[in-house]
Order: structure tokens, then C-alpha cells, then sequence
């Protein structure tokens, strides 16, 4: 025979289980709270430090420009620069830029390979605000005053990535005239830094990037000069002509003396 339960022993057990459903509720809530803003957390913290990684490495190559710069025209001299990485990474070096000189619409030369080293941090953790923009130099290919830096600092934004890359470019340089043999001859300097890299896209961690000068070498082309008085000196890079530099060039002959330093980036 079936007992009784009274409805008032119901209304007592279901007030006494509201409690204890509440608190399932509640600590359910508080931990779906707790993983969201912990996901939250670690997203702003990756980006904080993907933010300061990518503002580290853009001094270290700006360092490592200075470091090529002071080893350039010194023999087997040689500087290290620390780097660190861990969110981002070097480019694989697969390619190289080519700079052509001419004048007269004659090749001053050979084209010149060098290459540039660029590294790469995905948007998800940085995103540029600008398409690119130079940290040091411009995009002009050739400079002509001392004061302007050789070396090429751009920071840009790519298809899915934040890059800074470091490149060189070409300076010409009007040293005057000289009699040489009865001939006024008129001498034209072109220096170029001709960059080589390792692979450094494997590479995590800290490291030391060494900066190494592997040789200067210096060659003189002769051409004749029938007009004396303004002259463009074309620069092509990778094909693709650039800003002239002009020269007032009064010598029946003018010699241009390209001098390359061979440098050399490693671990």
C-alpha cells in the first residue's frame, strides 16, 4: 500500500534543493567567466609580448645597419649584434636585389647582387596601421651627400604579416678633376655595400648575428665625356629604373671607380 507525501513535505524538499541548484548555477557561471577572461588574458599578454619582441628586433637591426656600417670599409673586421625572437622570424634568403649603374646608357660594371634580410611576425599578434614606412634611409636607390645613411630600415605591412627588412643602397660621389696625362679627367666614386646572408629562418631564441667584412675590392671604368656640364647617373634596381643623380662632370674624360665591400651576415 502506497504511502501518502503530504504536498507540504514536497514544497520543504524542493526549497531545501534550490539552494544547492543555485550554487551549480552560480560556480558553472563563475568558471565559464574564469576561462573566458583567462583566454582574454593570454590573448592580450601573446600581443604584449609579440608587441615588445617586434619593437626589440627593429632596434637590433637598427644596430646591426650601424655595425655594418662601421665594418664596411675595414678588411676582416667584424661586429656582433644580439638578437631575440620568438613569435616572429627571419625570411628565408631565396633571392637577392640587383643594382645596375649606367651612364651614357652604357652599364658602369656588372649589376651587383645583394641581398636583403627582412623579418616577418604574423598580424594576428601586430598589425601595422601604415602600409610601410622607413625607420632610416628612404626609398630612393641612390644617394649622393655623406649624411645619408646607406642603409635601408622599412617597416611594412604584407598579405598576413608585419615585416622590418634591411637593405643597401648605392652612393655616388663627385671627387672633382684632375689632369692625367694632359687629359682633364673627371673621377666619380660609386660605393655599394654588397650584402650575403645566412639562412636565419630556423633560428630561435637569442643569438648573435655577426656582421663580417670579407673584402673591398675597387674597379675603374673609363668613358669619354664630348659635353662637359650636367650628366644623370642612372640607377636600375632589379630592373626597374630610379631617381637620377646628376653630376656636373667638366672632364673630357670620366672615370667612375665602383668600390664594393663584401659583407657578410652569420651566427
Amino acid at each position: 500500500m502506497r504511502k501518502k507525501v503530504s504536498r507540504q513535505k514536497i514544497l520543504k524538499e524542493k526549497k531545501a534543493a534550490s539552494p544547492a541548484i543555485s550554487m551549480v548555477v552560480i560556480t558553472a557561471a563563475t568558471v565559464m567567466l574564469v576561462l573566458i577572461a583567462g583566454s582574454f588574458a593570454t590573448q592580450v599578454l601573446d600581443r604584449q609580448q609579440a608587441s615588445t619582441e617586434f619593437n626589440a628586433i627593429q632596434k637590433s637591426i637598427l644596430a646591426l645597419d650601424d655595425a655594418v656600417r662601421d665594418i664596411a670599409w675595414k678588411e676582416s673586421a667584424s661586429r656582433s649584434v644580439r638578437f631575440t625572437t620568438s613569435r616572429g622570424t627571419f625570411q628565408k634568403i631565396s633571392t637577392t636585389r640587383s643594382i645596375e649603374i649606367k651612364f651614357h646608357n652604357k652599364s658602369i660594371g656588372a649589376p651587383v647582387q645583394t641581398s636583403i634580410i627582412k623579418y616577418l611576425m604574423s598580424s594576428s599578434y601586430i598589425a601595422l596601421e601604415i602600409e610601410e614606412y622607413y625607420v632610416l634611409g628612404s626609398a630612393d636607390p641612390v644617394v649622393s651627400s655623406v649624411t645619408d645613411s646607406l642603409g635601408q630600415v622599412l617597416l611594412a605591412r604584407e598579405s598576413g604579416f608585419a615585416s622590418i627588412s634591411l637593405g643597401y643602397r648605392v652612393r655616388v660621389s663627385n671627387e672633382g678633376n684632375y689632369d692625367v696625362q694632359g687629359v682633364l679627367t673627371s673621377y666619380v666614386n660609386i660605393y655599394v655595400i654588397r650584402l650575403s646572408s645566412s639562412d636565419f629562418s630556423s633560428v630561435k631564441g637569442d643569438f648573435d648575428i655577426v656582421a663580417r667584412n670579407t673584402g673591398v675590392t675597387t674597379n675603374s671604368y673609363p668613358f669619354t665625356n664630348n659635353s662637359p656640364g650636367n650628366h644623370p647617373i642612372h640607377i636600375f634596381i632589379d630592373g626597374q629604373q630610379g631617381p637620377d643623380v646628376s653630376l656636373y662632370l667638366t672632364g673630357e674624360q670620366v672615370i667612375f671607380n665602383v668600390i664594393i665591400s663584401d659583407v657578410s651576415l652569420g651566427i
